[in-house]
């Protein structure tokens, strides 16, 4: 809970509407009560412990137990109406923050199975995103620009990996989870682009595609964990140019007469 203006506590269930903060708000006010809990209760028993195992972190455990079951019912109705991928992404980073904080044997349990629910709705939510943009395909522009589809889905990859740099999660992990993340959404992103200009002169189609891979390449540029994906993105550009110079040369021959000469060549 948090304190009012007036110094009275405020009903967290306030936030409701704003899953980031709703459940943020539980954790931190669960992680403060334990640690509340701990100290009144280390004060308590430490003139009865006669030498015993100090039963503090046992009772705490209880403590926990009563309160995971609220806690996880709230959190799945969070996790059942519809938000979008990078909303989730830091609900999950919050997640294994506290899972890791808290240190509890059953509410980490309770929090390790949250976490990988959400990072499973997460990875749904970005396939679903993915079949949107490649069942509703864009005409290009006329002067061959990237499609807002482009531009869209550069700000949801950019809004997960500010959330992914600032994660928890080891580093192993880390690497194998961005690498997950990125072909979920660039693949289909680059076929959308594809499929859109598929009708356009093959000249034309090469640069709006090179267009497209220019945005791409300089949001992932800010990553250093995103080279892999930056290198197929040039080979790519650099296909894609071999064939805007083709297709031009091959038009300038043309114009002066030389294409029957240049073949001959």
């Amino acid at each position: 809970r948090g304190g009012g203006p007036t110094g009275t506590s405020r009903p967290i269930e306030l936030h409701s509407h704003d899953p980031l903060r709703y459940v943020g708000d539980m954790l931190a006010w669960m992680h403060q009560s334990f640690v509340s809990e701990r100290e009144l209760l280390s004060a308590l028993l430490a003139t009865h412990q006669n030498g015993q195992e100090n039963p503090v972190l046992s009772m705490l455990s209880h403590i926990a137990e009563g309160v995971s079951r609220p806690l996880k019912v709230r959190v799945e109705q969070v996790l059942a109406s519809e938000h979008g991928a990078p909303v989730l992404y830091k609900i999950a980073n919050l997640l294994l923050f506290y899972e890791q904080t808290i240190g509890l044997v059953g509410m980490s349990k309770i929090l390790s199975e949250l976490h990988a629910l959400t990072i499973k709705i997460f990875f749904s939510s970005l396939t679903h995103y993915a079949a949107e943009i490649t069942d509703k395909i864009e005409l290009p522009a006329t002067n061959l620009n990237p499609g807002a589809a482009v531009n869209r889905t550069m700000t949801l990859i950019t809004d997960v990996l500010q959330s992914h740099d600032v994660s928890v999660t080891p580093m192993d992990q880390k690497q194998a989870r961005l690498q997950k993340v990125l072909s979920s959404v660039l693949d289909p992103l680059i076929q959308a682009c594809s499929l859109s200009a598929a009708e356009l002169p093959a000249a034309d189609m090469a640069v709006y595609m090179v267009n497209c891979i220019y945005v791409i390449q300089n949001t992932l540029a800010l990553y250093e964990s995103a080279d892999r994906q930056l290198e197929m993105l040039k080979a790519q550009t650099d296909a894609h140019m071999d064939t805007v110079i083709h297709e031009q040369a091959s038009y300038m021959l043309s114009k002066c007469g030389l294409a029957r000469a240049h073949l001959a060549v």
